[in-house]
């Protein structure tokens, strides 16, 4: 029987192939909230035909995390609490590829960060004043029954937030108007302040009539800011 020996030097070569697993690409890393975590997500791809891959996570004031995934994989997520408002979480994303009887490559990395929005203070609101906001009106006579051919004057007054009643300068010398306001809430209130006087002017009222009843309405919308 013969047998072959192979060359020294070849045989040195073949001792020489490359036993690293390559290094796997890291195509990108996304950070998303979602509710109260922050969601880490890589996006990779492995060379050689590796047995499994593993990815780590670092993030600010956190233990590291890391999973064992098959070599197949492409991509893999990890999540941590989102930080105290308006702090800055930071860390990264890693990955390496391992097989068997191979030296596994270095892990490669991605940096990543997170803002957590400030909070924010509660919006601006214009203050409303009670006594120059608008919350009903007023109607005299409060009934009225019509026989065909006859009229009424129906008289209308807008009321103020503080309570204050005022009528509008387009019915004052009105006699049935001017009877109704005097007798009654002119009796018992101070004068209107020129604020309420003037946005009661400005406010457009129209009457409706339904089913034999006539009602008074604002225009649409009741304006007079």
């Amino acid at each position: 029987m013969m047998r072959m020996l192979l060359p020294v030097a070849m045989a040195g070569a073949l001792l020489a192939l490359p036993t690293r697993e390559p290094q796997p690409k890291l195509d990108r890393v996304d950070v998303t909230m979602q509710g109260a975590l922050v969601k880490v997500r890589g996006y990779f791809r492995s060379g050689g035909n590796p047995d499994s891959n593993i990815t780590t996570l670092t993030a600010t004031g956190t233990a590291l995390q890391r999973h064992g995934l098959p070599g197949s994989a492409t991509r893999d997520s990890f999540t941590v609490a989102r930080p105290a408002p308006g702090a800055t979480m930071a860390g990264q994303f890693c990955v390496q590829s391992t097989k068997r009887a191979w030296n596994p490559a270095p892990p490669v990395c991605a940096g990543w960060s997170y803002l957590e929005p400030a909070v924010l203070p509660p919006p601006v609101v214009d203050s409303v004043r009670a006594d120059t906001l608008i919350v009903g009106l007023a109607v005299r006579p409060t009934t009225a029954t019509l026989l065909p051919g006859q009229q009424q004057q129906m008289c209308g007054f807008v009321i103020f937030g503080d309570g204050q009643v005022v009528q509008r300068s387009v019915e004052q010398g009105n006699a049935v108007c001017d009877g109704f306001y005097r007798g009654g809430w002119a009796l018992t209130q101070r004068q209107p302040t020129a604020a309420q006087q003037a946005k009661a002017d400005r406010t457009c009222l129209h009457w409706v009539a339904t089913g034999g009843t006539v009602t008074l309405e604002p225009c649409d919308p009741m304006r007079g800011a």
